[in-house]
Protein backbone atom coordinates (compact mmCIF):
# COMPACT_ATOMS: atom_id res chain seq x y z
CA UNK A 1 0.00 0.00 0.00
CA UNK A 2 2.82 2.21 0.04
CA UNK A 3 4.60 1.68 -3.45
CA UNK A 4 2.85 1.73 -6.51
CA UNK A 5 3.21 -0.57 -9.05
CA UNK A 6 5.23 0.65 -11.94
CA UNK A 7 3.37 2.09 -14.86
CA UNK A 8 4.87 -0.63 -17.38
CA UNK A 9 3.75 -3.39 -14.87
CA UNK A 10 0.21 -1.67 -14.72
CA UNK A 11 0.25 -1.76 -18.37
CA UNK A 12 0.90 -5.25 -18.54
CA UNK A 13 -1.32 -6.35 -16.15
CA UNK A 14 -4.70 -7.43 -18.09
CA UNK A 15 -1.87 -9.55 -20.72
CA UNK A 16 0.16 -11.02 -17.46
CA UNK A 17 -3.18 -12.15 -15.85
CA UNK A 18 -4.24 -13.43 -18.74
CA UNK A 19 -0.81 -15.17 -20.01
CA UNK A 20 -0.84 -17.09 -16.57
CA UNK A 21 -4.53 -18.30 -16.71
CA UNK A 22 -2.85 -21.75 -18.38
CA UNK A 23 0.25 -21.91 -15.77
CA UNK A 24 -2.72 -21.27 -13.14
CA UNK A 25 -4.74 -24.41 -14.55
CA UNK A 26 -1.86 -26.82 -14.52
CA UNK A 27 -0.78 -26.29 -11.08
CA UNK A 28 -4.61 -26.88 -10.03
CA UNK A 29 -4.26 -30.09 -11.95
CA UNK A 30 -1.47 -30.71 -10.54
CA UNK A 31 -1.82 -30.16 -6.94
CA UNK A 32 -5.74 -32.00 -7.42
CA UNK A 33 -4.19 -35.30 -8.29
CA UNK A 34 -1.48 -35.35 -5.89
CA UNK A 35 -3.85 -34.32 -3.54
CA UNK A 36 -6.01 -36.98 -4.09
CA UNK A 37 -3.06 -39.59 -4.88
CA UNK A 38 -2.19 -38.86 -1.04
CA UNK A 39 -5.58 -39.22 0.19
CA UNK A 40 -5.03 -43.09 -1.71
CA UNK A 41 -2.10 -43.88 -0.52
CA UNK A 42 -2.64 -42.51 3.57
CA UNK A 43 -6.22 -44.22 3.47
CA UNK A 44 -4.13 -47.42 2.96
CA UNK A 45 -1.73 -46.55 6.01
CA UNK A 46 -4.06 -46.59 9.20
CA UNK A 47 -1.87 -45.45 11.50
CA UNK A 48 -1.15 -42.05 9.56
CA UNK A 49 -3.96 -39.58 8.12
CA UNK A 50 -4.03 -36.90 5.67
CA UNK A 51 -5.93 -33.73 6.95
CA UNK A 52 -8.18 -32.00 4.87
CA UNK A 53 -6.74 -29.33 2.37
CA UNK A 54 -8.67 -25.85 2.94
CA UNK A 55 -6.74 -24.55 -0.19
CA UNK A 56 -2.94 -24.18 -0.72
CA UNK A 57 -0.58 -26.11 -2.21
CA UNK A 58 0.62 -28.60 0.82
CA UNK A 59 -0.91 -31.66 2.17
CA UNK A 60 -0.44 -32.45 6.09
CA UNK A 61 0.03 -35.73 6.90
CA UNK A 62 -0.12 -36.55 10.22
CA UNK A 63 1.82 -39.26 11.69
CA UNK A 64 2.23 -41.36 15.39
CA UNK A 65 4.91 -39.86 17.24
CA UNK A 66 7.59 -42.05 18.27
CA UNK A 67 10.45 -39.22 18.01
CA UNK A 68 10.58 -35.48 17.52
CA UNK A 69 9.09 -33.86 14.32
CA UNK A 70 12.29 -32.42 13.75
CA UNK A 71 14.43 -35.87 13.99
CA UNK A 72 11.60 -37.87 11.38
CA UNK A 73 12.04 -34.93 8.99
CA UNK A 74 15.68 -34.94 9.36
CA UNK A 75 15.85 -38.99 9.19
CA UNK A 76 13.47 -38.65 6.09
CA UNK A 77 15.79 -36.33 4.31
CA UNK A 78 18.75 -38.38 5.40
CA UNK A 79 17.99 -41.87 4.99
CA UNK A 80 14.89 -41.92 2.57
CA UNK A 81 15.84 -39.23 0.78
CA UNK A 82 12.14 -37.37 0.84
CA UNK A 83 12.17 -33.29 2.07
CA UNK A 84 9.44 -32.42 3.93
CA UNK A 85 8.40 -29.58 6.46
CA UNK A 86 8.06 -30.43 10.46
CA UNK A 87 4.58 -28.91 11.40
CA UNK A 88 5.99 -26.50 13.53
CA UNK A 89 6.89 -24.25 10.79
CA UNK A 90 3.50 -23.99 10.31
CA UNK A 91 2.29 -23.13 14.18
CA UNK A 92 1.01 -26.82 14.98
CA UNK A 93 0.23 -26.95 18.70
CA UNK A 94 1.70 -30.74 18.84
CA UNK A 95 3.25 -33.43 16.95
CA UNK A 96 3.83 -35.30 14.70
CA UNK A 97 2.63 -33.67 11.32
CA UNK A 98 4.50 -33.38 8.17
CA UNK A 99 3.93 -31.11 5.47
CA UNK A 100 4.77 -32.04 1.74
CA UNK A 101 4.54 -29.95 -1.22
CA UNK A 102 1.30 -30.73 -3.42
CA UNK A 103 3.28 -29.36 -7.12
CA UNK A 104 6.06 -32.03 -6.84
CA UNK A 105 6.47 -33.83 -10.17
CA UNK A 106 3.21 -36.50 -9.43
CA UNK A 107 5.28 -39.57 -9.01
CA UNK A 108 7.76 -38.55 -7.24
CA UNK A 109 5.17 -37.25 -5.31
CA UNK A 110 3.56 -40.71 -5.28
CA UNK A 111 7.14 -42.12 -4.15
CA UNK A 112 7.83 -39.53 -1.49
CA UNK A 113 4.50 -40.28 0.29
CA UNK A 114 4.68 -43.83 0.44
CA UNK A 115 8.34 -43.50 1.51
CA UNK A 116 6.85 -42.30 4.17
CA UNK A 117 4.31 -44.01 5.12
CA UNK A 118 6.84 -47.26 4.33
CA UNK A 119 8.14 -45.62 7.53
CA UNK A 120 5.31 -46.81 9.40
CA UNK A 121 4.48 -50.02 7.76
CA UNK A 122 8.06 -51.69 8.26
CA UNK A 123 8.41 -50.29 12.15
CA UNK A 124 4.94 -49.08 13.92
CA UNK A 125 7.22 -47.12 15.65
CA UNK A 126 8.73 -45.16 12.89
CA UNK A 127 12.26 -46.68 12.63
Amino acid sequence: TYLSVSTPVQCAAAELLERGADVRRQIHERVRRNLAAGERLVAAQPACRLLTAEGGWYAVLQVPTFMAEEDLMLSLLAEDHVLTHAGYFFDFPAESFLIVSLLTEEAAFAEGVGRILDRFRADPEGR
